[in-house]
Formats: structure tokens, C-alpha cells, sequence
């Protein structure tokens, strides 16, 4: 089965959405979390268990959000070769452009390792 190059845009367009959606959840979740320990590190602060509390439960979502995310870009890569393809297949040559799906990984799991240590660092458990 092939789409018309609207079909394909759309549900690129689509995917493409819900891939963001997610960054935007595990960016609000991030800013969070070091929102909070960030502002509770000045004075007496948090006991040391419930700084690692809040670094596990937040790497428990990243994990899931990594998941997510992953699975998500694979297919928005999929729809952006269909695309490509249907666009060839018309007439309109279409340059879409998308991350592979280890570069999204990668990058979601290096900014959610910074917000870790720093929520460990400045929750006073490392440093």
C-alpha cells in the first residue's frame, strides 16, 4: 500500500506531534525536579533519603519516557521515508529530515544523567 503525498504528510505531521508531546512531558518533568531540589538545597535542605527518593523516582520516568521516545522517533523515521517516497512517487521531491532513533535516545538519556547528578549534587548526597 502506498500513501498520497498528503496522506503521508499528515500522518508524518501526526507522529511528529506526538514525538513532541513527549519531549515537552519530559522537559516540564526535568525543569521539576530541578526546580525543587534546587530551591529546598539552600538551608537545611532534604534528608538524604528523600533526595534519592526523588532522583530514583525521576530516573524510573526517564527510563519510560526513553522508552516512549524511542519507540515514537522509530516510527516517525518510518513516516518520513514513506513520505519521502510517496513525494518521489508524485512528482514532489520532499527533503524530511529526522533523528535516528539512538541519537533521540542518547540525548534524552544524557539530560535526564545531568538532571540526576545535579538533583544528587545539589540535594548535598554527592559533592
Amino acid at each position: 500500500m502506498t500513501l498520497g503525498v498528503k496522506d503521508a504528510l499528515d500522518a508524518f505531521q501526526a507522529q511528529n506531534n506526538a514525538v513532541d508531546k513527549l519531549w515537552t512531558y519530559f522537559s516540564a518533568v526535568s525543569l521539576a525536579v530541578a526546580g525543587y531540589v534546587i530551591s529546598y538545597s539552600s538551608g537545611d535542605g532534604f534528608s538524604t533519603a528523600r533526595v534519592i527518593a526523588i532522583a530514583g523516582a525521576y530516573a524510573i520516568f526517564c527510563i519510560n519516557n526513553n522508552m516512549a521516545l524511542g519507540t515514537g522517533q522509530t516510527l516517525l523515521v518510518s513516516l518520513a521515508q514513506a513520505t519521502r517516497n510517496s513525494g518521489t512517487a508524485g512528482g514532489v521531491p520532499l527533503d524530511i529530515k529526522v533523528l535516528s532513533c539512538r541519537a533521540v535516545r542518547w540525548g534524552q538519556g544524557l539530560m535526564a544523567s545531568a538532571v540526576v547528578i545535579g538533583t544528587l549534587v545539589f540535594g548535598h548526597v554527592l559533592g
